[in-house]
């Protein structure tokens, strides 16, 4: 198993020093403070990396797969909304389609940075429930 930072995914995490999991870890690639028990546990056997391979592939396709729809549901939505507010012209067909696309790509950027958001909370939950054993199983929209 490889240690590395959960913001830019680097091996470059001082963890010849850890003591234990509340050990403070610094990257050395992009500067991220944290503890050791907060960083990514990679395992970097050639059968592991296959899947995580495998498992970013599906992602990409996922991700592909949104961006596409969102596209082709709401690009004419978006269009109108653009036209009616008086950002561009509904005969500046280039302007329009470019303005489109970059609607949908911020569209599609804030979702998925809104799902890393939404993970991370669940993952600081359950260790959360793990140092306190009352309230295990309630994660973040429990109520």
């Amino acid at each position: 198993m490889t240690a590395v930072c959960p913001q830019c995914g680097s091996a470059k995490v001082g963890s010849a020093d850890v003591v234990h999991e509340l050990s403070i870890i610094t990257c050395s690639n992009c500067g991220w403070p944290g503890l050791y028990r907060d960083l990514l546990m990679v395992d970097t056997s050639r059968d592991a990396l296959v899947e995580v391979q495998q498992a970013l592939d599906i992602a990409a396709e996922v991700s592909s797969a949104y961006l596409k729809c969102l596209a082709e549901c709401a690009g004419r939505s978006i269009g109108l909304s653009m036209v009616d507010a008086g950002i561009v012209g509904a005969k500046d067909t280039q302007s329009l389609t470019r303005l489109i696309k970059a609607a949908c790509r911020g569209a599609h950027k804030a979702t998925l940075d809104e799902v890393e958001q939404i993970q991370k909370e669940y993952q600081d939950a359950r260790r959360s429930n793990e140092t306190r054993p009352g309230e295990a199983g309630r994660l973040p929209g429990d109520r």
